[in-house]
């Protein structure tokens, strides 16, 4: 099965194992988000008609845009759906 990103949509972290079972949802804000995002490096969000993908990543000048306080997140794409 091909890997699928975790989703975060309606307040909440969506993922699937790698044979496609759900995980529960972690609710977005919670200890357990932050602890999550310290583990991972990327997520799609879903807004509406906007999705895109964040990813952690280093970069010499700082992140293009930060999403969670002291973490390098940046937007990846940006797509109407």
């Amino acid at each position: 099965m091909a890997r699928s990103i975790p989703k975060a949509r309606d307040g909440s972290l969506h993922q699937h194992t790698a044979g496609g079972t759900s995980l529960d949802p972690i609710m977005i804000g919670t200890a357990a988000w932050y602890s999550w995002l310290e583990q991972h490096r990327s997520f799609c969000f879903e807004a509406g008609r906007m999705t895109f993908t964040a990813r952690k990543e280093q970069r010499p000048g700082g992140p293009l845009l930060v999403c969670v306080p002291t973490q390098p997140w940046q937007a990846a794409h940006c797509l109407p759906r």
